[in-house]
């Protein structure tokens, strides 16, 4: 058994292990995977935070042992890990603005803090390099104070991408996932199983900001305030539309097609 810690602003996750099979999910730099097997170039094994299993290009991945994996994740995970909340951040090689990028990283990547360095963050990388992130583009978890909502904000206008879990592209419940994780919960990667996971409530007139809304095949953040923020082939990007008073066509129907709609349970990240 391996441990692999991603180094590349994300890692696709594959069905079979060929660059052209199918994209079942994708993973972003600082994750942890654990490897059953390393074979012809391709790791196979689960998503230590979800479960999710799959190929990964063995090349983005940086090994350590059991320990250090699951070591690892848990400092990135905790209250004092650190978390990007811009939808790019620089991780660079020294702490000064011009200074050569070691990666250019999506928003939510879980870093462990080491120090404060002038107007930057001092983080431990996956290699265990040092790298700098400025101190605007991040913050500790338990400083995370914004709500799923207004970090979802964030996400507008990021391309769709079947498979995609971050803000270079998304897929509509890599979306939600990755949002949630953001502040600390971890629920299921896809749609189905989180609609499983949810608490039921009975009508969109109860359902809180943040809840979930669930269509055939998709799933929908509700804003709290009459509309949903997801990632959505109509559009081809994260967009909003009016949900409890449907304005077009698509709209009418997508209100026509919930299927159920929940708030997530009272949960945090499971540690390893």
């Amino acid at each position: 058994m391996k441990y692999g810690i991603v180094i590349r602003p994300t890692l696709d996750v594959r069905k079979e292990p060929e660059s052209h099979s199918e994209r079942v999910s994708q993973l972003i730099y600082g994750e942890v995977f654990e490897a059953e097997d390393v074979k012809g170039g391709y790791a196979f094994g689960v998503c230590l935070k979800d479960g999710y299993r799959g190929y990964v290009d063995a090349k983005g991945l940086v090994f350590a042992s059991e320990d250090e994996g699951k070591s690892y994740y848990n400092r990135c995970i905790s209250k004092e890990g650190l978390v990007t909340v811009e939808r790019f951040t620089p991780i660079l090689a020294e702490p000064i603005l011009d200074a050569e990028m070691i990666s250019y990283v999506p928003f939510g990547t879980r870093l462990e803090v080491d120090d404060v360095v002038k107007t930057f963050w001092q983080v431990i990388l996956p290699d265990k390099r040092y790298g700098y992130i400025p101190l605007k583009s991040a913050k500790k978890g338990k400083d995370l104070r914004e709500n799923v909502v207004e970090l979802a904000e964030k996400w507008l206008y990021t391309p769709y991408l079947w498979g995609g879990t971050s803000t270079f592209g998304t897929d509509c419940s890599g979306f939600t996932s990755r949002l949630y994780f953001a502040k600390g919960i971890v629920i299921p990667r896809d749609s189905h199983q989180q609609e499983d996971f949810v608490d039921e409530i009975d009508s969109l007139e109860h359902l809180p900001k943040g809840g979930l809304i669930f269509f055939p095949g998709h799933v929908a953040l509700y804003d709290g305030a009459g509309m949903i923020i997801h990632a959505n082939g109509n559009s081809g990007c994260v967009s909003k539309n009016h949900i409890l008073k449907p304005q077009t066509d698509y709209e009418k129907r997508l209100k026509k097609e919930i299927r159920k709609m929940g708030i997530i349970p009272q949960t945090t990240y499971h540690k390893r």
